[in-house]
């Protein structure tokens, strides 16, 4: 079966449409400042672009199986996996006549490199923290030449203690077409699996799941999930009736490969201009939407006189939705959150205390006894020995406390999402009350702000030296003595420790509540800002405003009806 070449060769005509609105609602958006419609205008310029790829991405949690899925549908380990958060920024996999691999940096930069050098660039062991400041790494093979013109986006987990990850995936969500969600079999439709799927749906129209890792359930059991899965989905109403595909890279691989290839991929890959369409009237329809009240917030603002725009600028934004009450408000909320950190920390590591002390003090009771030389040495190797086996243990323990990190931040964000959508609410109320106009509801998408996993930094064990007593202690005679003392230093060392740990978990939390707040505070401000403007604009704009939404409306009539051509020559 050939569908090497499935893209169109003439221009789509929804392209030149898509043009005329894009340019209506970035000339508003720039005349008003509205900096929120930003994200949304340029993933919908590059979808409207000639023969622009349709892409298909690759969304999950952590450790979900979304680079394993990636290579299973390519055939060969082109992406890395591992058994840590291996993907640091986003990869894009399209068909090409052979094998090649470009980077592009976050300054612009690009340039080719190898396909085997991939890991470099796009593994979180190889560039850590993205520390090479890539952007994207594009990836084309002849292994995807079936399903020319859908590019395959291959995403940063989201949920791993990385969360420079999180971000480049958050931040990739306003470009996705085609979503597909994988979830782990083993833990299907996670709370984050939950936020995801409705995040996802205001950027994609259209949306999948793939439920991995099946090879993990017996036959009844997989039905038994996927039911659950749509239950789940049909109760909370994040996409009831989602194709849910199961996949494995263990078993059964082919099957689950041509099933998943036959019944979503081809059909894309087939309608391709159908499905770039339909993606770019969805992201046009909320664009579009937005831009259109605030025009009318502003035409209506601009058909009163002066005092009457001042009654109405104070009846928009009065006392409840004034800077200073949402200032208050977000402070309060921030300073409970973060006074509440440390000791969530400390009341999760609390239980492992003595367990830790007692492993570490049966591992010195095995250790001590065959070491030999003076007290001097003896020391050394004690701290040296504790050092490692701390280091070794504490690592494990600070992984397993990161999600408590991610739920702490989670549930920050949503308190704050709250305020803003409550801000939002008071203020639509407002609008409503005094212009007759009803906002659509404030979508605050927050920047992920970085919650790295601190790192483990262990103390001296003794504060005062005893390596001066050296000559005078016979170890022969007083080891014995000497390596009781050294287990009794143990269990302070493990409690010094995981206090250390508590607290600088606690700090890298506290630093990203106190991140989503500001950007909280930023979306407010702007929100404040823009509508003051728009509610001080002077009756000669009124001419000014009825144009841009007749040309508005011209370029979404034209857009709908495919008159491109004539669309695009009577606008001005």
């Amino acid at each position: 079966m050939n569908h090497v070449n499935l893209r169109n060769t003439s221009t789509p005509a929804t392209s030149h449409g898509a043009t005329t609105v894009l340019d209506a609602v970035a000339q508003v958006a720039e005349r008003f400042a509205l900096r929120s419609l930003q994200p949304s205008l340029a993933a919908c310029r590059e979808l409207a672009e000639h023969d622009a790829p349709l892409d298909v991405a690759v969304l999950g949690q952590f450790k979900s199986g979304k680079s394993s899925l990636l290579n299973a549908l390519v055939g060969s380990e082109l992406l890395p996996v591992g058994v840590l958060p291996v993907t640091t920024v986003v990869t894009r996999l399209s068909a090409g006549k052979q094998c090649a691999a470009r980077v592009t940096y976050l300054d612009g930069r690009v340039e080719p490199i190898a396909v085997e050098a991939i890991a470099d660039f796009v593994a979180e062991t190889r560039n850590p923290a993205n520390r090479r400041q890539v952007a994207c790494v594009d990836l084309q093979t002849p292994a995807w030449s079936e399903f020319d013109g859908l590019r395959l986006v291959d995403t940063p987990g989201l949920g791993s203690i990385l969360s420079h990850n999180t971000q480049s995936t958050q931040e990739w969500l306003p470009h996705v077409a085609v979503a597909l969600v994988v979830i782990s079999a083993d833990r299907p439709l996670a709370d984050e699996d939950r936020r995801l799927l409705t995040e996802v749906r205001r950027h994609a129209p259209r949306v999948a799941i793939i439920l991995s890792k099946v090879d993990l359930l017996s036959e009844s059991q997989r039905v038994e999930v996927e039911a659950f899965v749509r239950e789940g989905l049909r109760r909370e109403q994040v996409g009831d009736g989602t194709p849910i595909l199961p996949f494995s890279t263990r078993t059964q691989t082919q099957h689950w490969k041509h099933r998943l290839s036959s019944e979503l991929l081809l059909p894309l890959a087939r309608q391709l201009d159908a499905e770039r369409e339909r993606t770019l009237r969805h992201k046009l329809a909320g664009l579009t939407q937005a831009c259109r009240e605030y025009l009318t917030v502003a035409l209506r603002a601009a058909e009163r006189t002066q005092e009457q725009r001042d009654v109405l600028k104070n009846a928009v934004l009065g006392e409840s939705v004034r800077e200073g009450v949402i200032r208050d408000e977000l402070s309060l909320t921030s300073q409970r959150l973060v006074g509440a950190t440390r000791t969530a920390f400390e009341a999760k590591l609390k239980p492992r205390q003595s367990e830790l002390a007692d492993l570490l003090v049966r591992r010195a009771r095995e250790e001590l006894p065959g070491w030999c030389g003076n007290l001097a040495v003896q020391r050394q190797r004690f701290e040296e020995w504790l050092h490692g086996e701390l280091l070794r243990e504490l690592s494990d323990v600070s992984q397993s406390i990161a999600p408590l990190a991610r739920q702490l931040v989670e549930e920050a964000q949503e308190r704050f999402a709250r305020l803003v959508e409550a801000f939002r609410d008071r203020l639509s109320r407002n609008m409503d009350a005094a212009l007759g106009i009803s906002l659509s509801p404030l979508r605050w998408e927050a920047r992920p702000v970085a919650v790295a996993a601190p790192p483990i930094a262990i103390g001296k064990v003794f504060d005062i030296s005893i390596d001066l007593l050296w000559f005078l202690i016979p170890m022969r005679v007083l080891g014995g003595l000497f390596h009781g003392h050294f287990r009794r230093k143990i269990p302070w060392e493990v409690e010094k420790n995981l206090s250390r740990l508590a607290a600088d978990w606690s700090d890298a939390v506290c630093g990203a509540i106190v991140g989503l707040h500001q950007q909280a505070l930023d979306s407010i401000e702007n929100e404040i800002v823009s509508l003051t403007r728009m509610l001080r604009v002077e009756p000669a704009d009124t001419g000014g405003l009825q144009a841009y939404l007749a040309r508005l409306e011209k370029a979404q009539m034209a857009e709908r009806t495919g008159e491109v051509g004539r669309g695009a020559r009577g606008m001005t």
